[in-house]
């Protein structure tokens, strides 16, 4: 896997360069390091969500160590800094501001990368997180997967959206995937986590599809590592794919 790419940590933000060429670009905002590594001084966020989304950087890891793509990843415990919120309301002390501007900053740089190598048509941008509480339209099951993409506002070219829900339903998961938008949410098909920042803001600067990607908890937890390897191992063959085309 190190092989397969450059690798560069800076301002707790990591970023991996896939060697090859990748359409492909994935994001980790809320699973870096956890809040023990600091010291109970360093002051803590006192708005907005706290909760780390574990369990995802591992399904990442193995996803790309199968199908390398370039990842950005922000290592700062969410406690302290909400790398996917703009930066007025993802975080409290100024401490932090330096890593949330070198994480979009790395993402942007990655992007404008992939844009000298290819088209905007062909990069997709996946943020990915974690969600544990299900929408209330959610079968009796619950959904396993979760798009995000503010009810397609966020899908500027083709239906890669469409593509990805349609893979992973013939892998045999429960997929949420949003429609546009229409006049009467409950007529239609809710965006029950609609992409957040990252996402909308890579859409609306760069004119390419950005997708955020939620995974229920049962795939992140500890003792279910099989069902979250073989997610990895779908999601890769996804991404594969998707670099071929």
């Amino acid at each position: 896997m190190l092989n397969s790419f450059a690798v560069n940590v800076d301002q707790y933000v990591k970023t991996l360069t896939a060697c090859a060429p990748s359409r492909a670009l994935v994001t980790v905002p809320h699973d870096g390091v956890g809040e023990a590594l600091f010291d109970p001084f360093v002051p803590k966020r006192h708005n907005g969500c706290i909760v780390r989304d574990c369990g995802v950087w591992p399904i990442v890891r193995d996803m790309i160590a199968e199908a390398p793509v370039n990842v950005v990843r922000g290592l700062l415990p969410r406690w302290y800094v909400d790398y996917n919120r703009d930066a007025a309301e993802a975080f409290e002390s100024p401490h932090f501001a330096a890593s949330h501007a070198q994480y979009h900053g790395a993402i942007f740089a990655q992007v404008k990368q992939v844009l000298r190598w290819f088209g905007a048509q062909e990069l997709v941008a996946f943020d990915v997180h974690g969600f544990s509480n299900q929408p209330p339209y959610a079968p009796r099951s619950g959904y396993d997967i979760v798009l995000g993409t503010g009810n397609r506002s966020t899908i500027l070219h083709g239906n890669p959206d469409r593509a990805l829900a349609e893979h992973l339903r013939a892998c045999g998961y429960e997929v949420f995937l949003p429609e546009v938008a229409v006049q009467n949410p409950r007529a239609g098909h809710i965006d029950y986590l609609n992409g957040g920042y990252t996402v909308h803001r890579i859409a609306r600067e760069f004119g390419v599809n950005a997708i955020q990607i939620e995974i229920a908890r049962r795939f992140r937890r500890r003792d279910a590592a099989a069902i979250g390897t073989r997610l990895s191992a779908d999601l890769a063959a996804f991404l594969k794919e998707y670099n071929q085309k």
